[in-house]
C-alpha cells in the first residue's frame, strides 16, 4: 500500500517576510561621500544608544568605509569637546 503525501510548502514569498538592512548598513546608506557625522547625531537619527552608534560606526571604519579623526567641537550649548568625527569615503 502506498502513502500518499501531503505537498508542502516551504518557500517563502513577500507576505511572508519583508528584508531589512542591518542599522550598520542603514547608517552608511544615510551618508552621502564627504559627510561627517557623530555618534550622538546618529543614535538620535535612529532611535539607539551613542555606544551602540559608535560601535557601527567604527566598524564601518574597520571596513574602509569611513575615517575619522578627533576634533575639537563647539555644540550649541556652548560646550567645546574633542569629538570623534566619521567621514564617508
Amino acid at each position: 500500500m502506498t502513502v500518499k503525501r501531503k505537498k508542502v510548502d516551504i518557500s517563502i514569498n513577500k507576505k511572508d517576510v519583508t528584508y531589512v538592512k542591518s542599522l550598520k548598513y542603514q547608517i552608511f546608506d544615510a551618508l552621502k561621500k564627504g559627510d561627517e557625522t557623530i555618534s550622538s547625531k546618529v543614535a538620535k537619527a535612529f532611535g539607539t544608544t551613542r555606544r551602540r552608534a559608535l560601535e557601527k560606526l567604527s566598524s564601518l571604519e574597520e571596513d574602509g568605509l569611513l575615517t575619522s579623526e578627533f576634533k575639537n567641537c563647539r555644540f550649541p550649548s556652548g560646550s567645546v569637546a574633542k569629538t570623534r568625527i566619521f567621514t564617508r569615503k
